[in-house]
């Protein structure tokens, strides 16, 4: 049985994954919950790292559901539905590239019972906002990204 998706969309977040991790207690974990936002003022990637995530230029979201034993699996899980959709490899552990540039990520964080799966993909980055980024990157060229978003989601219920 495929579980429900809730969305809940804004404009404008400091981080889709801090937003989630604040009210992680009011989600219902039966369900796949997605938040996204069309910019986010204060990403964040592995290792402290901060995320560019620049209005309308990519998908910045974080899943939230019952966390599943081994978080890198569901993580795994993410990039080969992603994969699908534009010609990325995953590499270990949470990056995803096309040929030798980094395209997107994903972030895994458990808290107790709940998963929260960020995404950050770059869809329509200029040269400009690639070269700001700390190592060689791409974006990848998408006419809809919320299609793409609820995609990627539907891979999960």
């Amino acid at each position: 049985m495929k579980r429900e998706i809730f969305y809940i969309h804004h404009e404008c977040l400091p981080s889709t994954q801090d937003w989630a991790r604040t009210r992680i207690e009011e989600f219902d974990l039966s369900k796949i919950t997605v938040i996204s936002a069309d910019e986010q003022t204060q990403g964040r990637g592995t290792k402290g790292r901060s995320w560019i995530s620049p209005k309308g230029c990519g998908i910045y979201a974080t899943f939230v559901f019952k966390a599943p034993d081994l978080p890198f699996l569901m993580a795994q899980r993410m990039a080969l539905t992603i994969n699908r959709l534009f010609p990325t490899r995953f590499r270990f552990p949470n990056d995803l590239y096309i040929g030798d540039k980094k395209a997107g990520g994903i972030l895994a964080y458990v808290h107790e019972n709940a998963m929260l799966l960020g995404l950050g993909l770059n869809l329509s980055f200029t040269e400009e906002m690639l070269a700001k980024i700390d190592q060689p990157a791409i974006s990848l060229d998408i006419e809809d990204p919320r299609q793409a978003l609820r995609e990627i989601a539907e891979s999960f219920a």
